[in-house]
């Protein structure tokens, strides 16, 4: 049996063509546009969250009143109705953040899988 990890959004076009069956996603939570597949967790493999996501960044030192304009309008696109629609066909579920949440998240993710490769001895092949 052929299996491997992929991201699901990019997968749901093969999903939806019954070319690939999803077994468990990887997510806390079930996605919502895959409500019948159960997460690991579920399945009975717990702990194994990892998440998919996107971000916009500018260089540092841009000022503090550019990230904001910024953050502002990219919160206002994510949030209107017609781009959450586009974004659900193609598996994505925004999830604007303040510019201080989102680096806390890269921090947070940093942090996670620094530990696990030092836990597991993961060496580049």
């Amino acid at each position: 049996m052929d299996a491997f990890f992929g991201d699901a959004s990019g997968l749901v076009t093969f999903i939806e063509g019954k070319k690939l069956k999803p077994v468990a996603v990887t997510t806390a939570k079930r996605l919502p546009y895959l409500p019948d597949v159960p997460t690991l967790d579920e399945s009975g493999i717990k702990g194994v969250h990892a998440e998919n996501w996107y971000g916009i960044m500018v260089p540092a030192g841009t000022p503090p009143r550019v990230v904001q304009t910024l953050n502002e309008a990219i919160r206002k696109t994510l949030e209107n109705k017609d781009v959450k629609a586009s974004l659900a066909k193609m598996g994505l579920t925004p999830a604007p953040s303040t510019a201080a949440e989102f680096a806390g998240r890269i921090r947070a993710d940093g942090d996670k899988w620094s530990k696990l490769i030092a836990e597991r001895n993961v060496k580049p092949e």
